[in-house]
């Protein structure tokens, strides 16, 4: 009788597994990066908003630059429009990560936490880290080791790995957050 009442219940989990798997599941079709740009015909770029010569920068009403003819190019290749939206450049991973846009494209420097959250392209520029003072100090600081002092004040852009290093490298010095690299 155990037996028989074992395979009884057997037979009807299997039963409900099994119409579950068939009733119970619907194909979803989503489509995304450059399948989602040929289907709508649009590549959605996000640039920084702050000038930053010679890769981006407002002239005559128009952004114009180095990263906007990279675009532009991307674009005529896949045979798809450009639209170009401006974002501050602290908002310009999330509005990628939110499929707010489909590229985004301002002097970014590739982490490893970067690049765990959206994949780079190769880089088209090496860049690097430098420290700008007042020539007045030019006899006193040397190093970044020299400016490691609440007597020194160190600007940086917000969200950029200028800031990260600066707080890394010179963590006992005053920090002032600055709104772009012209300021």
């Amino acid at each position: 009788m155990r037996k028989y009442f074992l395979c009884i219940i057997s037979a009807i989990f299997f039963a409900v597994v099994l119409t579950g798997c068939e009733f119970g599941t619907k194909e979803v079709v989503k489509t995304t990066g450059i399948e989602k740009i040929k289907s709508d015909k649009v590549l959605r770029v996000g640039v920084d908003t702050e000038d930053f010569p010679p890769f981006a920068m407002h002239t005559g009403g128009n952004l114009v630059g180095f990263d906007i003819d990279i675009c532009y190019n991307i674009a005529k290749k896949m045979g798809v429009k450009l639209k170009i939206k401006e974002i501050p450049f602290t908002k310009i991973l999330p509005a990628l990560e939110n499929g707010d846009i489909d590229l985004g494209i301002a002097a970014f420097t590739i982490t490893p936490k970067r690049n765990m959250d959206v994949l780079f392209s190769q880089p088209y520029i090496v860049g690097g880290q430098a420290l700008l003072i007042d020539k007045s100090l030019k006899d006193k600081i040397f190093s970044y080791r020299d400016i490691n002092s609440t007597s020194y004040v160190v600007a940086y852009n917000k969200g950029t790995t200028a800031e990260d290093a600066a707080k890394k490298f010179m963590p006992d010095a005053r920090f002032k957050e600055v709104k772009s690299d012209l300021n």
